[in-house]
This record gives structure tokens, sequence and C-alpha cells, in this order.
């Protein structure tokens, strides 16, 4: 038996691979960026947080900014990282990000998971919000576009039939080296009833897979439910970490209004000229 098997992929082994293969592997088990210094530590311990934001409001927000519903919510996501890190005196340019990515099709028959998921460059460093939802668009439909969205599919496929903890094990290997793992997903309109009782909200759980944080979002009638799982030992201050993921969608969500205020002050102005 041959015990380097066991060794981890290296960004140095893959080197001499085709083209080909070495953007399937940037797309599945190399990192897409280096990780950030501030959430490198991993404990195996998880802490969870809920919040809720308004469904529409998001998404009037990427609307206003050129983007969309998950445009808005990536990008607010990505301020409240730079928050979270410029707190410390480490801002970050980008974190790395694992994604889903719809792939459902117009006639797609429905129900069911139509997702692909790629590595993703989360960008931390521009401040401003609006330009930060069009840089997000810009980035997932690049993507969307690219010949890899299926790779992780791909390279999951030949483990499937392994017994469960191999396959955890290996899937494991495929997700390290991100910083984030992100979804959302689209829930409920209408109000529901479990047990004769009103289901006021739905709140979505994501697995770390060795990320620092996952966060997965579910929509219930008007509200956008977040729920957050953190590494105790990337994330030290989980309490300061929520804080600035709650001003990242604050400034978001801002942006119409931000933008009606911009269209008032400019057609005043004209009127005085």
């Amino acid at each position: 038996h041959n015990g380097g098997a066991r060794r981890p992929v290296r960004a140095r082994d893959l080197r001499s691979l085709p083209p080909t293969l070495l953007a399937l592997a940037r797309a599945t088990v190399l990192p897409s960026i280096p990780p950030s210094p501030l959430l490198a530590g991993r404990s195996g311990r998880a802490r969870y947080e809920m919040f809720d934001v308004p469904f529409e409001a998001l998404k009037a927000a990427g609307k206003a900014a050129g983007g969309t519903f998950n445009d808005a919510y990536l990008a607010a996501l990505a301020g409240g990282f730079d928050r979270y890190h410029r707190r410390f005196g480490t801002p970050v340019e980008a974190v790395p990000a694992l994604l889903p990515i719809s792939v459902r099709r117009p006639g797609s028959v429905a129900g069911g998971n139509h997702l692909a998921s790629s590595r993703f460059v989360l960008p931390t460093g521009e401040q401003t919000p609006a330009p930060r939802v069009r840089l997000t668009h810009d980035r997932v439909a690049a993507v969307r576009g690219g010949p890899t969205l299926h790779a992780l599919a791909l390279l999951s496929r030949p483990i499937t039939p392994l017994p469960p903890t191999w396959v955890a094990r290996i899937t494991t290997q495929l997700f390290r080296g991100n910083d984030l793992l992100a979804s959302n997903f689209a829930g409920i309109g209408r109000r529901i009833h479990l047990a004769g009782a009103k289901v006021t909200a739905i709140q979505p759980y994501a697995p770390l897979l060795r990320g620092a944080a996952a966060i997965a979002l579910v929509s219930y009638r008007d509200k956008a439910c977040l729920g957050i799982t953190l590494d105790s030992g990337a994330v030290t201050e989980p309490d300061l970490f929520v804080a600035c993921l709650r001003e990242g969608f604050d400034e978001v969500i801002a942006l119409p209004a931000a933008g009606r205020a911009t269209a008032e002050r400019q057609r005043a102005a004209a009127r005085d000229q």
C-alpha cells in the first residue's frame, strides 16, 4: 500500500496538468485565492446564529444597483466580512468562497435541486455597496458562464458508491480552503402551518465543511431568513461578526432610498440652473 495516497492535494502537484484539468482542479480542489489569515483557525466547534431581513427590500436593492437578489445577498455578506476584518485592522481584498449556482433552465422539471457548485472570489475590498453589487454580479456571471461550473459534481460522481465515511472525508477535501460557503434557496411565499401552529420563520442550517463560515438564506413570505454557522476557531468574536453582517445588509438594503435621494438632488440642481 502506498501511504502517499493520503497526502492532501497541493497546488504544486497540479502545475503539470493539462489546461482543462487544471481549470477543473481550480474550480474544486484548489482554493481560488489564499484564505484570510484572520479566519485561518479551525476548532471543529460550531456556533449557530440567525436573523431575518426584508425579502422585497433586498430584492429591490439588487435591482437598484443593476444586479439580482442573489447579487445583493452576496454583496451584503462581502460587506460584513469587510467590516469584520477592518475591526481587527486586517482588511483583505477578497475571500475564497464556495457558491452553489442555479442551473435551472426554462422548462426544467419542477422540484429537486438544479444547482452546481464552484469556488468563487467574494469581493470584500470594494467598500461602496452599489459597485460591490455590480462587481459581485460580474463575478457570478463569469462563474456561471465558465466551463468548470459542473466540475464539483463531476469529481464527486465517482465517489458516491464508497462507504459514507469515505465520501464525507473526500468531500471535505474538495471543500477545504474556503472562508465562506454561501447558499440561497427559494422558499415559500405563503403562510404555512405545522401541527396547527403558524410558522413564523424558516431558519436554514448550512454545514461548515472545514470553512470558517457557512451562511444560508431561505425566503419565507416577506422575510429572507439567514442561518449562520461559524467555526469558533476561525471567527473568534462571533457577536461582532454577526453585527458586521447586519451592517452589511443594512447598507445594501438602503441602496434604493439612497438612489432616490441622489436623483432628487440632481433634479433640484437642474431646476436651479
